[in-house]
């Protein structure tokens, strides 16, 4: 597998960052019975075991390209 183009790159980034603002209306909309219900199966899965949205990580991740 090749290295990613600086365009591949860019466009990943873009694609990160409309995620953030997809998840932050959702969690916007979701009660708290619905949050606890999604982190506990996200826990479950292994897909975030120390936070529901990996917001963090996320946001590194978009820090890191300047976004």
């Amino acid at each position: 597998m090749n290295p990613p183009t600086t365009k591949q790159l860019e466009a990943l980034v873009i694609e990160l960052g409309k995620a953030e603002l997809i998840i932050h209306a959702m969690l916007n909309a979701m009660t708290l019975e619905q949050k606890m219900l999604v982190a506990a199966q996200l826990e479950a899965s292994g897909v975030s075991p120390d936070g529901m949205t990996r917001a963090h990580e996320r946001r590194a991740v978009l820090a890191a390209f300047g976004a």
